[in-house]
């Protein structure tokens, strides 16, 4: 889709003023960056997007237009076939550090999160009344709290609208699925006599999705990655993975596949019980193979998920007396999805016996020939049905508030905010895997009659009851009685709320020679619970998916701030600006104590059509209540302890961090069962990061109606949350270098010494790192006319170079910048949007073209590890076209558009796992194909 003239990254001072295109003036501009009024131009970068580049993008939800944005990974929207969110939910997801790293406000405050994560579902916003969207690419805690961290997202609705927007769309892919069907509407007025005004915006949406990878000619071909089986190790030659088409499962078919032992080993079931021989590929590597006859998952993989959604937002101002204003926002959102997940399967791990009387009697007399008791058997449950995920999403929010005026040009606001978000799960037909043992256990009672044997032994006649036998042996072999027996459904239903109360102060408190020295400050307390529960069945862990245990936390925040602008210099030669921006926040949380946050930054425009501004920071995220609070439990395991006296005779830096943590070197370790916890964990730290920024913004004279900037960015995140670090890993790193260390906050030990417990929960261990520039090129002129007409034509490049995104999760330093596989999101080293628009009054037409830049399959293999390792680039092209049209007093405009013109197929990157065997990387590459849309809107 098409994103058109994204303005320089400090709007007003890129649309200086000139004859064809004046700056608006607003006495009261914040510009999200910071909280100091009226500083349109800051030390951190800002992109600014208009209603106008929503419109011409053909968007129908912020979401999706955001994530066309370089600077985000689109790794978390419908077409990513990301379920963690739920069928038509949009997270934003900036610098490739994760949602819950990037803030969303609305109107300049924290929205309401639809995640124990603490992330907000960006779907539930309606776009119809947008006025512009902010984004802050770069940390801004300081300015805003917790989870700025890669910057914040600011969505601003136009609060002065009078009259009505109204618009429809429909879409549809060129293979006649993905049908999307939009309605929108706003309105505003003035009431009172002028002393109140009111908004509301509200939409409707529904996508029909794409069901299967099967639908498209890429997805059909089966690609996957197999394990090479010529390679006979390192220093060989030999790659060891291979990606190749038709790539399936060699251990389970459709209708049954029997594995062994015996002479009966590779015969499948056909429909209605027959038995022929399994075909096997021409590459066999279990417990994959290429061609045959084995099953393929990707097959049946949702390119889309199928969704509806519709949302309202309403403002109300009014001016109780003269200077106070009282404020009021509302609103409410509700997402439906229902999909299929994956199909029930037993790969390898059903055990059949002779006396099974389903058992085909050509199977049966064999098995008795070889004295075989039973066979191992793998099966993709097709023919059961698909586990169907049913998921709905309910928001509400409210917001009331006073603001006014103190003199000068002092100002105050204070608001109150509560919102709450539900959501209910239900994973339909989902698969119960000890009743489908009981149920395949099949045999004949003393009348003559099939049951499950479970149902014979007093033992487990209890657990077994109402079991009813399943016939596994072919395609459409098992009853729908028996498939309802090892059925059913799970229900997981979780409420997040939160309140603020939140106030704010701001003017200007002296003049200097070179300015006012202006300020803000304030006071936030947040308070924010979660509460999650499962019914019986799901807290059982009794189905195959799902299985979500009850979670129940919450915390609070009392936060004080403060931001000042210090003008250091003016009116000087090559010095027009030379401006000291800092600030500070200083946060108590009940579950990490208190942390302050700053910023410093420096804005010298030069007067010379030259700006440079840089900036550093100290950023924060507090720990999630699901990493807080996600019930913990706990396994028994040997471990090998590294202040054994073996051990540390052994290693030197085990003897000398064993010494340090009071262990002597002849200790003996008891080698006993210790315990391992694994969950949440309540006395996490927050995460820290360091932000530094600079650039340079260009306008050149000669050329008024360019602007141009470059920004260099680098993110490096301390003591990141990492969860379910394997223990023997923990004590690896514990000892294994400088003691102490966080990895030894997961170890318990008893007053001798012995290893209690050791914690896999979160712990403070990984660090992240981000560097990159960013480019922006925005260029606008008058080129003639057209059909009678003055025609003008804009052009924006915006472009996102990674320089590295390297974290040690893995206990190493790895650079993921230009890893393009799934399974890592894909990052890509370069991308770039370029668009192009020529207008006139009479019509007007958009083209963009989109650029992923090429890079690996995964950073980590060398050339013997897999046999190409190359992503290529990609681009596509996307095309629109509107004409305006008067009627009587309403203006209408009619719009069609095409995304991704040319039909361009995705690059070849399978998801290395199979259940979810995907041909391609959805988050960053079109899976739908060439797409054509269309529409009206009104204004009057």
């Amino acid at each position: 889709m098409a994103i058109p003239t994204i303005f320089c990254s400090n709007a007003a001072w890129a649309q200086r003023a000139s004859e064809a295109e004046p700056a608006a003036q607003e006495a009261d501009i914040v510009v999200t960056a910071s909280r100091i009024q009226g500083q349109e131009v800051t030390t951190t970068p800002v992109l600014s997007l208009t209603a106008e580049d929503f419109k011409a993008s053909g968007a129908t939800d912020v979401g999706s237009f955001l994530n066309e944005i370089p600077s985000f990974l689109a790794g978390n929207t419908p077409s990513a076939n990301d379920t963690s969110g739920g069928a038509g939910s949009s997270f934003l997801n900036l610098r490739g550090l994760g949602p819950k790293r990037t803030l969303v406000l609305v109107n300049g405050r924290r929205h309401v999160p639809t995640t124990a994560g603490g992330s907000l579902d960006i779907s539930v916003l309606p776009a119809v009344a947008l006025d512009r969207i902010e984004v802050v690419t770069g940390g801004a805690s300081a300015a805003w709290g917790s989870d700025a961290v890669a910057g914040v997202v600011n969505v601003i609705y136009d609060m002065n609208l009078k009259g009505i927007r109204a618009e429809a769309q429909y879409g549809l892919s060129q293979e006649g699925d993905a049908r999307d069907t939009h309605f929108a509407f706003a309105a505003g007025d003035d009431f009172a006599d002028g002393r109140g005004h009111f908004l509301i915006a509200a939409e409707y949406q529904k996508n029909s999705g794409i069901a299967d990878q099967k639908d498209r000619d890429w997805g059909a071909k089966r690609w996957g990655v197999i394990r090479n089986p010529a390679d006979t190790g390192s220093n060989d030659g030999i790659p060891a993975r291979l990606i190749r088409q038709n790539a399936n499962i060699g251990i389970a078919t459709e209708g049954g596949l029997i594995l062994g032992p015996g002479p009966i080993a590779g015969l499948e079931f056909t429909p209605g019980g027959g038995v022929v021989p399994f075909q096997p590929g021409s590459i066999i590597s279990p417990p994959y193979m290429i061609g045959g006859s084995g099953a393929n998952f990707g097959q049946y993989a949702t390119l889309l998920q199928p969704y509806n959604r519709h949302n309202i937002f309403a403002a109300v101002n009014y001016e109780v007396t003269e200077g106070v204003t009282a404020f009021f926002e509302g609103g409410y959102a509700a997402t439906d999805g229902d999909f299929d997940v994956v199909q029930s399967f037993a790969l390898g791990n059903l055990i059949i016996t002779a006396d099974n009387p389903f058992l085909p009697a050509a199977v049966a007399t064999q098995m008795a020939a070889a004295n075989l008791p039973f066979f191992a058997m793998g099966r993709l449950n097709t023919d059961m049905g698909f586990i169907r995920s049913d998921r709905s999403q309910r928001m509400h929010r409210a917001l009331v508030g006073l603001r006014g005026e103190l003199g000068g040009n002092w100002s105050w606001e204070t608001y109150f905010q509560y919102g709450k978000a539900r959501t209910t799960e239900r994973l339909t037909n989902n698969f119960m895997p000890a009743r489908f043992a009981m149920a395949t256990d099949a045999v004949r009672d003393l009348s003559g009659n099939i049951v499950c044997r479970a149902t014979l032994n007093p033992a487990t006649a209890a657990a077994a009851a109402g079991c009813v036998p399943l016939n596994p042996f072919g395609f459409g072999s098992p009853s729908a009685e028996a498939i309802d027996y090892v059925s059913g459904t799970g229900i997981y239903d979780q409420s997040q709320t939160q309140t603020v109360f939140a106030g704010e102060i701001r003017g200007d408190i002296a003049s200097l020679w070179a300015g006012p020295i202006s300020v803000a400050a304030g006071f936030e307390y947040r308070k924010e619970k979660f509460r999650g529960v499962g019914d019986e069945m799901t807290a059982s862990g009794a189905f195959l998916l799902g299985n979500g245990q009850d979670l129940e936390g919450g915390f609070e925040a009392k936060e004080l701030f403060g931001e000042v602008l210090l003008p250091l210099l003016a009116d000087m030669p090559f010095i027009k600006k030379l401006d000291l921006n800092a600030a500070a926040r200083l946060t108590d949380y009940d579950t990490v104590g208190s942390v302050t946050t700053w910023k410093i930054g420096l804005l010298w425009d030069t007067g010379q059509s030259v700006l440079l501004r840089g900036s550093i920071s100290r950023d924060i995220r507090a720990p999630n209540i699901g990493e807080l609070f996600s019930p913990q439990g706990a396994s028994f395991f040997t471990p090998n302890d590294p202040c054994d006296a073996e051990s540390q005779a052994a290693n030197p830096a085990y003897a000398s961090s064993c010494r340090a943590a009071g262990i002597p070197a002849d200790f003996q370790a008891n080698n006993g069962l210790i315990k391992l916890l694994t969950g949440g964990n309540p006395n996490l730290r927050e995460e820290r990061a360091t932000t530094k920024t600079a650039g340079i913004v260009f306008r050149p004279d000669f050329l008024p109606r360019l602007n141009a900037s470059i920004d260099w960015y680098d993110i490096k995140v301390a003591d990141a949350i990492q969860i379910g670090t394997p223990a023997a890993a923990i004590l690896e790193r514990c000892y294994g270098g400088e003691f102490p260390n966080n990895f030894c906050e997961g170890i318990e030990r008893s007053s001798a010494g012995q290893l209690v417990s050791i914690a896999s929960t979160g712990l403070n261990i990984s660090e992240y790192r981000v560097k990159g520039i960013d480019t922006q090129l925005n260029y606008s002129a008058p080129v003639g006319s057209a059909f009678g007409a003055p025609a003008t034509i804009r052009l924006s490049v915006i472009g996102s170079h990674i320089i590295e995104q390297s974290d040690t999760s893995r206990f190493e330093r790895i650079d993921r910048a230009g890893e393009l596989r799934r399974d890592n999101s894909g990052l890509p080293k370069w991308r770039v949007n370029a668009t192009g628009t020529f207008s006139t009054r009479n019509f007007n037409v958009t083209t963009q073209v989109r650029y992923i830049g090429g890079g690996k399959y995964d950073n980590t293999y060398g050339p013997e590890d897999i046999e190409d390792n190359s992503v290529p680039a990609q681009w596509y092209q996307d095309i629109s076209a509107s004409v305006p049209l008067k009627f009587k007093s309403a203006e209408l405009e009619l719009f069609v558009g095409i995304n991704n013109l040319w039909n361009n197929d995705p690059p070849v990157v399978p998801y290395e796992f199979a259940i979810s065997a995907l041909a391609t990387n959805p988050g960053l590459y079109d899976t739908i194909g060439r797409y054509f849309y269309g529409g009206i809107r009104v204004r009057m």
